[in-house]
Order: C-alpha cells, then sequence, then structure tokens
C-alpha cells in the first residue's frame, strides 16, 4: 500500500485486513479508539487457532507492544472478567481510558496503518461473525502519514483530557481524564 493509497474495506475483508493482519502484525503500540468494547474471538471460524480479543491483546503485550484502548462505555461484563482473571490489566503496556464522549472508531498499528470507520470493537463490528450475524460495516485503512497523524493526534489530546475542562460532560464523566488515575 503506498502512502496516499486509501483501501475502503467491508465485511469479512475489513476483519481479514484489520483484525487478521494489521493487529496481529503490531511491533511498537496499537492504539484503539471505539465506542463499546466487547470480548469476541479472533481467528477462521471452527479452526483451533480462534482466541479472544484479550488474549490478542496479552499476546501482544507479552511480546513487548503497548496497547491505549480509549472508549465510551462500559466494556462487556466478559471483557472485564477477562481483565481480571488474566490479570492483563495490571500491565504497565497495556492501557484503558474512558470518555463518554468517544465515538469514533479507529485502529492505528505503529503508526504505520490506520482504520477508520463505523465498526465498534466488538463481534458484529469488527470481530469473526458469520455473514448473517455481521453489522454491516466500513472503513477505510490506510498507510498515508498525513491522515495517520490527524487521528493520531485526535486520539492523544483525548487519552490526555487536553479536551475535559470544557467538554460540557464532566458531571457524568466517571473519570475525568485531565486527574490522575489513582
Amino acid at each position: 500500500m503506498g502512502y496516499h493509497d486509501v483501501e475502503l474495506l467491508e465485511g469479512w475483508d475489513l476483519y481479514e485486513r484489520v483484525m487478521l493482519g494489521d493487529l496481529l502484525e503490531a511491533h511498537r503500540v496499537v492504539r484503539i479508539a471505539t465506542a463499546n468494547l466487547k470480548l469476541f474471538r479472533l481467528g477462521r471460524p471452527k479452526f483451533s487457532t480462534e482466541r479472544s480479543i484479550g488474549a490478542v491483546f496479552a499476546d501482544l503485550v507479552g511480546r513487548g507492544a503497548a496497547v491505549r484502548l480509549l472508549h465510551a462505555a462500559v466494556p462487556s461484563e466478559a471483557f472485564l472478567d477477562f481483565l481480571r482473571d488474566s490479570g492483563l490489566h495490571r500491565e504497565a503496556r497495556f492501557t484503558m481510558r474512558r470518555c463518554p464522549r468517544v465515538h469514533f472508531k479507529a485502529i492505528l498499528v505503529d503508526d504505520r496503518l490506520l482504520y477508520a470507520g463505523s465498526a465498534n470493537l466488538t463481534g458484529a463490528g469488527l470481530g469473526m461473525r458469520v455473514e448473517e450475524r455481521r453489522n454491516f460495516e466500513l472503513g477505510l485503512r490506510t498507510a498515508d502519514p498525513d491522515l495517520i497523524r490527524q487521528v493520531r493526534s485526535l486520539f492523544d489530546v483525548i487519552w490526555e483530557g487536553i479536551l475535559c475542562d470544557g467538554c460540557g460532560q464532566r458531571s457524568i464523566c466517571p473519570i475525568p481524564l485531565e486527574e490522575p488515575e489513582f
């Protein structure tokens, strides 16, 4: 993919290229923005290589990559159970931050690849679902450095709490990002 190529992906192609390709090939840092966050399985249907997205995150962290999840809603109970049971939430390279106003969906891999589109980090959105149960999602995948820089900038200003003071939702925010987490 050239620097200014933008590829439109939908359905199974989106899943294969972004989730089974780009995400699994991360080396340094993965930044994910999503409104909803659920535990779902990755792999090819009915093959032994299938594993949960939580296990994928744990593998990435174990290989030395950082995983940053920026999300709006409380993660699914299954995702929270996985974090508690695996101890992943105690790993320094795995961090999550919650902002109720986050609604954009993006996956940045090593600041070299970007997915931006409609799919949440859920089984029906980006996950392994049979065609009849998968949402109708689409997204753009690119290595364009300008687009990557712009999306990373938005991710970072939200992550760092720079927009908290004037966001207008502070009264319902569980932990304003501008405040220390602990």
